[in-house]
């Protein structure tokens, strides 16, 4: 009975024996300059092992040897005496759980452990030297990592997307981090770049949105593009920043929206601030300017008091508004600023979006020392309701009052001289946005424009720039060949307009938001007609037009003019054409284009236009 009961013993443990020798699925060699050197195997327990003497192929994505074999992948067991772990040696191995890495790699391959999503730890040797682009990105399971100080440099996206990640130590050795090394890490709070590091990539903390306090070390030289940006619809919790003693440069935007931002010390070597680089830190109190400063982008400082030191050779503030040492150009006006600016009398330039966003200044006193007036400048300054630009003024850029929504009277001086697109510099939207503009004059000295009752026109009376906002009937000279874009915008009072036989182009959004306007009387001639043109006229019930072939006027059914709208009146024998007459349409922009007979757009009827 003894006997029997030993063999039963013995029986059992050869099973558990057996048992618990895996088997090999699948096997073969990986070595990057000698295949043989580097061996895999799978097996079936789910475990890889790599073994061997030297460094892993550089694999190409999608084509590692156990490519079909990833789903099953739960463990990695990396064996000493491997020195390098290849490029998406492990990509979207979507169950590894854990990884071992021996003290003998050096190397962690671009993109070697991206979207293993259920990785949840990976203990990086001590060994390790240089790790690649993506190497560890979208490992979504991720906490906390080390980089331990045996590293010196870290790849693009290295550890980005790691959606859970909290914790990341850098170690003493790293002298390179990658563009968006951190990005994307919605959990991350606190990072201390060590003052071993050199240089950094651009976008190193893109939407790090829980970001709130981050450290760079006295080794830094530049803050690049887009360091701590969040996606349009993310605010930023970054609270305090500790900017390195040997930053030379900051990039653009690289603070934009960190709303929550309420102090930052510029290093006294700082000669570069990059365009919208603190645009939109809302709780900055202000910023003082050291004198080692030679470069500020447009818009790149915040709605805050501007403190420029007083050895700066190249800026000077006066009363939050930033200028040449000169005092002959004028940069920026800090958003914070109310009531008027006077602009000093040496000012001979306005450069490019000095005034953008000001919306509590009530009036802006233009000396006759200036000459030109850059783009945007004005760009939603609300609360300004008379421009004055003087006899000096030769020109002034693109949309430079648009969007003032409360901007009733310009007056424009003697040397104002010639359109945007064609050598004048009123662009074709310079007073784009302001519905409640009634009065516009023009010094008779002035050999490029006229007004004539209240609407603005090149000299010789060929091109129809502006019309002022409470007009109601419209008689458009015989001599006008162009009607330029925003031309006639927000006239809620004009009812009906008749476009002269000599028009050849009607600009985008030329009729936008007119209403009341009811008619439209279009020539028998060509006329190029921008889109959107009649956008908002709800109340537009009626268009005449003379042309008999319908594909020579189909842009009117781009303008915004919703389906059966509109009567569409035509040439006598011309009806047919039409109705049948095919174009691409769409309801709006999340429907397809689709043909649709004109007929089906609008009603059709024939008129005799004798």
């Amino acid at each position: 009975m003894n006997t029997f009961k030993l063999i039963i013993v013995a029986i059992l443990h050869l099973s558990i024996a057996l048992s618990s020798c895996a088997a090999t699925i699948a096997s073969g060699t990986c070595g990057k300059n000698n295949p043989e050197s580097v061996r895999w195997e799978l097996s079936d327990d789910r475990v890889l092992t790599i073994s061997g003497k030297g460094a892993m192929e550089e694999f190409e994505a999608s084509k590692v040897p156990w490519q079909n074999h990833r789903p099953l992948i739960k463990q990695v067991i990396i064996e000493d005496g491997v020195t390098s772990i290849g490029s998406y040696a492990f990509e979207d191995c979507k169950a590894m759980v854990k990884v071992s890495i021996p003290e003998s790699v050096v190397s962690l391959g671009d993109y070697a452990f991206v979207r293993c999503f259920k990785l949840i730890e990976i203990e990086l040797p001590h060994s390790l030297h240089t790790i690649g682009d993506a190497a560890i990105g979208a490992c979504i399971a991720l906490k906390t990592i080390s980089i331990p100080n045996s590293v010196v440099s870290i790849g693009r996206g290295a550890f980005s997307s790691c959606q859970n990640l909290s914790d990341i130590t850098i170690g003493t050795s790293v002298k390179t981090i990658g563009r968006g090394a951190f990005a994307h890490n919605e959990k991350l709070e606190r990072v201390i770049i060590p003052d071993n590091v050199v240089s950094i990539g651009t976008c190193l903390f893109y939407n790090c949105p829980k970001l709130q306090h981050v450290t760079f070390g006295n080794s830094v030289t530049a803050i690049g593009d887009s360091t701590f940006m969040n996606l349009p619809d993310r605010s930023s919790e970054l609270r305090s920043v500790t900017i390195g003693k040997s930053v030379v440069s900051i990039g653009k935007s690289a603070f934009e929206d960190c709303s929550e931002l309420t102090d930052v010390i510029f290093p006294e070597v700082l000669q570069s601030i990059g365009k919208r680089a603190f645009n939109g830190c809302t709780h900055l109190a202000s910023v003082r300017i050291p004198s080692s400063v030679t470069s500020i982008g447009r818009y790149a400082l915040p709605n805050t008091h501007i403190i420029v030191a007083e050895d700066n050779p190249s800026y000077c503030s006066i009363q939050d508004v930033l200028y040449t040492k000169a005092v002959d150009t004028l940069f920026f006006c800090a958003r914070q600023r109310d009531g008027t600016v006077e602009i000093p009398n040496t000012v001979r330039h306005i450069a490019d979006y000095a005034f953008y966003g000001c919306k509590k200044i009530k009036d802006v006193s233009i000396p006759n020392s200036v000459i030109t007036i850059g783009q945007q400048v004005f760009w939603e300054c609300e609360n300004l309701h008379v421009i004055r630009i003087p006899d000096s003024v030769v020109s002034a850029g693109w949309s430079f009052l648009s969007r003032c929504s409360n901007l009733t009277e310009i007056s424009i001086g003697k040397s104002l001289a010639s359109m945007h697109n064609e050598a004048i510099n009123i662009g074709p939207s310079s007073f784009s946005g302001c519905p409640r503009l009634k009065q516009i004059t023009v010094c008779e000295e002035n050999p490029n424009f006229k007004a004539i009752d209240g609407i603005l026109y090149t000299e010789a009376v060929d091109t129809l720039i502006c019309s002022r906002k409470d007009i109601k009937i419209v008689t458009i000279p015989e001599t006008v060949n162009h009607i330029v874009y925003d031309a006639f915008q927000y006239c809620q009072e004009l009812s009906s307009v008749s476009i002269p036989q000599c028009v050849e182009s009607i600009g985008s959004f030329a009729f936008n938001g007119c209403t009341k306007l009811k008619s439209v009387y279009f020539p028998k001639s060509y006329v190029v007609i921008g889109q959107w043109m009649f956008k908002d006229c709800d109340n537009l019930k009626e268009i005449y037009l003379q042309l008999s072939n319908p594909a020579e006027v189909s842009g009117i059914l781009y303008t915004g003019i919703k389906k059966g709208q509109c009567t569409f009146y035509v040439p006598k024998g011309s009806g047919r054409q039409y109705k049948e007459y095919m174009f691409n349409w769409r309801k709006d922009s999340k429907h397809d284009y689709k043909e649709i007979p004109w007929g089906e757009f609008g009603k059709i009827v024939e008129y005799d236009y004798k």
